[in-house]
C-alpha cells in the first residue's frame, strides 16, 4: 500500500531557541528521475578519462550511451562533449598552442604507395579531382584526386592541403600525382571535375592529351542555380 510522504522544510529561529516551518506540504510525492546535476562535464572528465585515453577516436553519442548503459544516467550531449574535448586537450595538445600563431607549412601531400600500386593494377584510367573547404582551427582547402576500381566503387589515389585553391595550387598538385602515378602527358587518360578555380587551366598544362570530362551533378546544379 502506497503511503504519502510529507515535505517539510524548518530552521532555526534566530530570536529564540525553537526551530519554525517554514514550508509544509502534506502530501509530496517523489518521482524517479536519471538526471543528476552533480554528473557534470568535471565528474565525467575523472570517471572516464582511462576510457577515453585508451579511446580517443570515440564517438560522443557513443560515450553517451556508456553512460547510459553504466550509469542509468541520462546526460546531455555539449556535456559529454566538454568532458571528451578536455581529456583530448590534455593528452593531444592544444593545436594553437603548438603552433604558436606561426605559418608552419603552406602545402602538404599525401599519396602513399599502396595507393599507386593499386591505382595501376586495379582501377580505371580515370581521375576525379575535386576541393572543399577546411573548417577547423586549421584554415585552408584540401584537394584531393579519386578514381574508380573493378567494383565500381570509389578509390582514392592522392590528396593535398593547401592555402588556397587557384591554378599554381592545382598544377603543383597535378605535377605530383602525375610524377607517382607516372602519367607522363595523360595519354590514355581521362580526368573529371568541376569548374574549380585555376583547375581547367592547370590539367591543360600538366596533362595535355588527357581527356576532359565535365561531373554531370555538378553541370544539373550549375543549370538550376542560372
Amino acid at each position: 500500500m502506497y503511503a504519502p510522504k510529507i515535505s517539510m522544510a524548518i530552521r532555526k529561529d534566530g530570536r529564540s531557541i525553537n526551530f519554525k516551518v517554514i514550508k509544509y506540504c502534506p502530501i509530496y510525492k517523489c518521482y524517479r528521475t536519471n538526471k543528476n546535476k552533480l554528473c557534470n562535464s568535471r565528474y565525467l572528465t575523472k570517471h572516464y578519462r582511462d576510457k577515453i585515453v585508451s579511446q580517443p577516436n570515440i564517438k560522443v553519442w557513443e560515450l553517451k550511451k556508456l553512460i547510459k548503459d553504466e550509469m542509468d544516467m541520462y546526460v546531455g550531449r555539449s556535456t559529454v562533449h566538454r568532458a571528451r574535448a578536455k581529456i583530448l586537450k590534455e593528452i593531444l595538445g592544444d593545436v594553437e598552442d603548438q603552433g604558436e600563431g606561426k605559418i608552419v607549412f603552406n602545402s602538404f601531400y599525401v599519396c602513399f604507395y599502396a595507393m599507386k600500386k593499386g591505382w595501376s593494377e586495379g582501377c580505371r584510367r580515370i581521375i576525379g579531382l575535386d576541393g572543399c573547404f577546411l573548417k577547423g582551427i586549421c584554415k585552408g582547402q584540401l584537394l584531393v584526386a579519386v578514381s574508380k576500381n573493378g567494383n565500381n566503387h570509389i578509390f582514392p589515389i592522392a590528396w593535398a592541403i593547401v592555402e588556397c585553391e587557384n591554378s599554381f595550387t592545382w598544377t603543383w598538385f597535378l605535377k605530383c600525382v602525375t610524377h607517382d602515378l607516372e602519367l607522363q602527358d595523360g595519354r590514355d587518360l581521362t580526368i573529371m571535375y568541376d569548374m574549380q578555380k585555376g583547375l581547367l587551366k592547370a590539367v591543360s598544362e600538366v596533362l595535355p592529351e588527357c581527356e576532359h570530362r565535365w561531373c554531370a551533378r555538378h553541370i544539373l546544379e550549375n543549370w538550376s542555380k542560372d
